[in-house]
């Protein structure tokens, strides 16, 4: 029940999202995954914030980048819908909610958040499968050097996926893929973030 502990490794309370998202600008990124919220233990939870507002204003001054969120992990009991999670509400960015796997992927799993943000809009903007998702592990021992791997569900299982096919998606196009279905450097081009949103 700790609000600070809800954001590991960025402090609390978070006042300006905007020199994180530069700094992954700076060196080059143009997708940014984030499998957390900010406010996972107020009363609402599908609120539009400050730090969605840094999200959108972020991504307005910089159309090639797309910030990716979870959308949370609020989903369960069902019909607990309004549960996004800041700054998954954010307009410009990109919330993931979570699917089970394999043939059951094209279900919602039960503990994503649902929309729609207090203003009305739909949110996850995408899902992705997110059930029992196996991937690296530590145990918390830098000298230890592990490679362990864990299984987890939630939406931050959710957000990585669907960022990682954001960037397929952006170099289908860049590589000029689109329109002919073959790499052609001259239909190359460097898709914005809406677009890459949209195609998803």
């Amino acid at each position: 029940a700790d609000d600070c502990g809800d954001l590991p490794g960025l402090g609390c309370p978070v006042t300006d999202l905007t020199p994180i998202f530069q700094q992954a600008y700076d060196q080059g990124a143009r997708v940014h995954n984030n499998s957390w919220n900010d406010n996972e233990n107020a009363a609402i939870q599908n609120a539009y914030t400050d730090a969605s507002q840094d999200v959108d204003e972020f991504i307005w001054n910089n159309r090639d980048f797309l910030i990716v969120f979870g959308a949370g992990n609020q989903g369960y009991p069902a019909g607990n819908y309004g549960k996004i999670g800041s700054p998954g509400t954010a307009k410009n960015g990109m919330s993931v909610g979570a699917t089970y796997y394999g043939e059951y992927a094209e279900n919602l799993a039960d503990i994503s958040s649902w929309g729609p943000t207090d203003d009305g809009r739909i949110k996850p903007d995408v899902v992705f499968p997110a059930a029992s998702i196996v991937s690296a592990r530590n145990d918390g021992d830098v000298t230890s050097n592990n490679c362990e791997t864990g299984g987890s569900t939630g939406t931050s299982m959710a957000a990585p996926g669907a960022a990682g096919m954001s960037l397929l998606v952006r170099d289908y196009f860049s590589q000029g893929f689109y329109p002919s279905g073959a790499a052609n450097p001259a239909d190359s081009f460097e898709p914005g973030s809406a677009l890459v949103k949209a195609v998803l």
